[in-house]
């Protein structure tokens, strides 16, 4: 049995088989592919960000479909560079004096390096892009949550654990399904080793356990605090107002000089669907809808309201912010005084 056959070995056995004469290419190191990503980073995100900029609203009104652009836009730039098209390089790895092949050291076709960007950047741009937000969810959109858990958690985390600890191939799960490699340019030929094949059955079990983890998280799921949620997040979305809606409903413990105290939240965030008047005005609205849904709105201490405008690209974003935490009492007053002055 090789040296090769008992482990992960370092990437500088493919250096020493080129270093030898053999037709093999040498492996790219990690550092060498996360500076070319940082550069390619920088590429696409400064740009998107400008245009972002220049038609905010236009891109505030998307909501979560904003990631989509986002997705679409970074698929065109690394699907197209890391192809035949423009020999394996985008711009980071034409610096690094890197390049993407196939095991026989050829440049890929355009469809295959789309497949290997979709691999790759669905589990980023899934996240925070999940379409339901109530959680009153039927079972579509609790199936629809699994298998988002389970790409972006699951898939997404399997490629970092095989980019740093898959040293034979240094093959993330995007390189095994495209059959790729990321290769130094020269020396030119052939590409040798194979991934572990452990560390396959690892991801694996991983992701049985991100799905065990999120259907035992909804199963142990305090049945009371969700009856105090659902009523909330439902009178909120009815307005239509908004894109999308995280709340909490809770309570903190603090200790001062041996005493206990207990405090008892409310904490909402809303991205709006369209540019508002006023922040303040939002924020009142919102905290209003909390006043008179809130079954038990008298033993809540704090009611905390942000108010967020902007847009979200995944490879850029902007974002406006208007936040107010007061109690209960204090939100009555600003409530009344509002109306006050719209009478007057």
């Amino acid at each position: 049995m090789s040296e090769t056959d008992k482990g992960d070995p370092p990437d500088v056995a493919n250096e020493s088989l080129a270093g030898d004469g053999l037709s093999a290419r040498v492996l790219s190191g990690l550092w060498r592919r996360f500076l070319a990503w940082v550069i390619d980073a920088l590429m696409i995100s400064l740009p998107a960000f400008m245009i972002g900029f220049i038609f905010f609203d236009s891109f505030a009104s998307l909501g979560k479909y904003g990631r989509v652009v986002g997705f679409l836009m970074q698929l065109a730039y690394f699907g197209i560079m890391n192809s035949s098209i423009h020999h394996g390089q985008t711009t980071g790895k034409a610096i690094m004096k890197i390049e993407v092949v196939d095991r026989n050291g050829n440049h890929i076709s355009l469809p295959r390096s789309l497949l290997r960007n979709v691999v790759l950047a669905a589990p980023y741009f899934m996240n925070n892009a999940f379409p339901f937000s109530n959680p009153d969810m039927s079972l579509f959109a609790f199936i629809a949550l699994i298998i988002f858990g389970i790409a972006v958690f699951g898939v997404g985390v399997g490629n970092t654990y095989l980019c740093i600890f898959n040293r034979r191939t240094r093959q993330g799960l995007h390189d095994l399904i495209a059959g790729t490699y990321v290769t130094r340019t020269f020396p030119t030929g052939h590409v040798t080793g194979s991934v572990w094949r452990p560390h396959l059955a690892i991801i694996g079990v991983w992701c049985v356990g991100v799905a065990v983890t999120m259907l035992a998280s909804f199963a142990f799921l305090d049945k009371g605090v969700l009856a105090d949620v659902i009523p909330l997040y439902t009178a909120v979305e009815s307005s239509e107002r908004y894109h999308k809606i995280d709340l909490q409903v809770g309570k903190a413990w603090q200790i001062n000089d041996k005493t206990r105290s207990q405090t008892n939240y409310i904490v909402v965030n809303a991205w709006l669907k369209h540019k508002p008047v006023e922040f303040e005005l939002e924020a009142r609205k919102i905290a209003s809808i909390m006043l008179y849904n809130h079954h038990e709105i008298n033993n809540i201490n704090i009611i905390s309201v942000g108010v967020i405008y902007g847009f979200d690209l995944g490879i850029a974003t902007g974002w406006k912010r208007w936040g107010e935490s007061h109690s209960p009492e204090e939100w009555r007053r600003k409530i009344e005084d509002e109306g006050s002055k719209a009478q007057e």
